[in-house]
């Protein structure tokens, strides 16, 4: 069975924004050059375009920081109220085979008992 082609929906967008942007500017250039006037349907949908890539770019800018608050919030030290559980504790001097064993729970294998 094939695999479906996967489509890159941003690099078509923007390949179909240049082309449009750039058959806009030849309609102008051709209108200017042969001194007719534009239709207003087109002038609407060149202001249209606009919005759009302005509402684009403000989407993404309100996504990037979004994200960028979630890592900062999701790498964020915990506050000294709260109690940092016994693997994330710092020790200044090594723990004991005691401390250890006692700190999971676990039997000491070697001991006589």
């Amino acid at each position: 069975m094939a695999r479906r082609k996967k489509i890159d929906l941003d690099r078509l967008g923007l390949e179909l924004l240049a082309e449009t942007i750039e058959g806009t500017k030849k309609r102008y250039a051709d209108a200017k050059a042969e001194g007719y006037p534009v239709d207003a349907a087109t002038i609407s949908a060149s202001v249209s375009l606009l919005k759009l890539i302005e509402a684009t770019k403000a989407a993404r800018e309100i996504d990037t920081a979004a994200e960028l608050e979630r890592l900062r919030e999701q790498f964020k030290r915990p506050p000294a109220s709260q109690p940092v559980g016994p693997a994330l504790a710092i020790q200044h001097e090594p723990a004991s085979r005691a401390a250890l064993l006692a700190e999971y729970g676990l039997a000491d294998p070697d001991s006589p008992t």
